[in-house]
């Protein structure tokens, strides 16, 4: 057996952090207390609501598409802001905060066809060449719950507001902000998750939220760090080899970045645990993209972006991988994250409407137009834009990933066969329906 020489970790030398969190919630039209309808993107662009534009919104346009769909999307640049992240302390009853950093949020919602999402970018950034301590990256990335049950380890400190608050209620209060610019119209535009009563997050306990959000986490490095992630080593008898064993230095502190870390400071990455293995060496924060300047892992819970500072270049000039792949990412990410948000609601509410349809209290009339909405919201959720838009290598690659990540193949067809049992349902209903009224018939006419 070959011995893998042993290399002393690493420190993990990152200049720039943007932290994106990536929250999901479903639209839909209130026609009464139990029935709800799609919602077009569209539909809310047309009177202007709440300022919503048609189509993708500027930072998440990248490479040129092979066929450019008009997509029935809508975006809004909510308004950036600053804030202090501040520690979240507990202890004999009390609670105390401690401030960390200072970070710029650039809120940023987005309407799809199936699904909406609502993305907070939080962004620091170190002017000179000291790096950002990993414990200030750890408290960014515990701006959202980690454990059931326990506080969010971060919250920030906002201009004007009295108290700290949560990343979570920040999503809530603009969502909850922008359906209720419709409560005077004739069609009102409702939070489905807030609406159905099988959803209990949004009404539970300010401790416990109701989504844990994507996390796409983008950081600019430098040094050692940017050699290891960032360079091709071609130089080496074995390029592919060499870099596998400069990654592994950084395993130790990258690693709980990566798999977002309840015991950050306390994490071991198990050694078996990566999938790439480059003549004896293996490492679980491998390359997944095709251009080694930029260097994109991923996992369960989260994908991590590292690329090298670069000096400035004016803004017309996109010749940096991550000026055209980062916003494809990105916006990969929102429709696949929007998408699994309908897709797991929706499951839901075929499961009510399966459970309804045994209840004996509800009319025929009223089951019809169960069968009936259903067919809508399945109709909707079986289109697929994606599958029209072409994108490079590694994107495709990632794509796969992440929808084997949302389990949405799965989904789909969980919500097909519920489905098909439903309308199998209702075709018994109506046979049994026939049988009475024969029954009625030839008891009338045997009198």
């Amino acid at each position: 057996m070959t011995e893998i020489p042993q290399q002393p970790p690493k420190r993990f030398e990152c200049l720039g952090l943007s932290v994106h969190f990536m929250y999901s919630f479903a639209l839909a039209k209130k026609r009464s207390e139990s029935e709800f309808e799609p919602v077009d993107a569209f539909e809310l662009v047309k009177p202007k609501r709440q300022g919503l534009e048609a189509g993708t919104p500027p930072q998440r346009r990248g490479i040129k598409q092979h066929l450019d769909l008009r997509e029935e999307i809508a975006f809004k640049n909510l308004k950036p802001f600053r804030a202090e992240v501040v520690s979240n302390m507990e202890g004999s009853g009390t609670s105390r905060t401690e401030p960390l950093c200072r970070v710029e949020i650039e809120p940023l919602l987005r309407v799809f066809r199936t699904g909406a999402t609502c993305c907070y970018k939080v962004s620091l950034r170190n002017a000179g060449t000291e790096s950002i301590a990993l414990d200030i990256i750890h408290a960014i990335l515990g701006l959202v719950q980690q454990v059931e049950g326990r506080v969010t380890p971060s919250l920030l400190r906002l201009s004007g507001r009295p108290s700290p608050v949560t990343l979570h209620s920040l999503f809530t209060k603009c969502v909850r902000e922008f359906t209720a610019k419709g409560k005077a119209d004739k069609d009102q535009i409702v939070w489905l998750d807030e609406s159905m009563d099988y959803i209990t997050g949004l009404k539970a306990d300010e401790k416990d939220e109701s989504q844990s959000p994507w996390v796409i986490t983008a950081a600019e490095v430098q040094g050692e760090t940017a050699d290891a992630f960032c360079s091709t080593w071609a130089k080496q008898q074995h390029p592919a080899e060499e870099k596998a064993f400069r990654l592994r230095q950084f395993e130790a502190e990258v690693a709980g970045i990566l798999f977002r870390s309840v015991n950050a400071s306390n994490f071991e990455l198990e050694p078996a645990y990566g999938d790439s293995r480059i003549r004896g060496a293996a490492t679980a924060l491998h390359n997944l993209n095709l251009d080694a300047r930029l260097h994109v892992t991923m996992c369960n819970r989260s994908i991590l972006c590292i690329y090298p500072r670069f000096s400035p270049k004016p803004p017309e000039e996109k010749a940096r991988p991550e000026d055209y792949f980062l916003p494809d990412l990105l916006d990969l990410c929102e429709i696949l994250r929007a998408r699994w948000h309908m897709l797991t609601i929706m499951n839901l509410g075929l499961d009510k409407v399966l459970s309804d349809l045994k209840n004996e209290k509800r009319t025929a009339e009223q089951k019809m137009r169960m069968v009936i909405n259903a067919r809508g919201w399945l109709a909707r959720l079986l289109e697929d834009p994606e599958l029209y838009r072409i994108a490079g290598d590694a994107l495709a690659d990632i794509s796969l990933r992440l929808k084997h990540v949302f389990r949405e193949d799965e989904l789909r067809s969980r919500l097909l066969e519920k489905a098909q049992l439903i309308e199998r349902i209702r075709e018994g209903m109506g046979e049994l329906s026939w049988l009475s009224m024969e029954e009625r018939f030839r008891d009338k006419f045997q009198r």
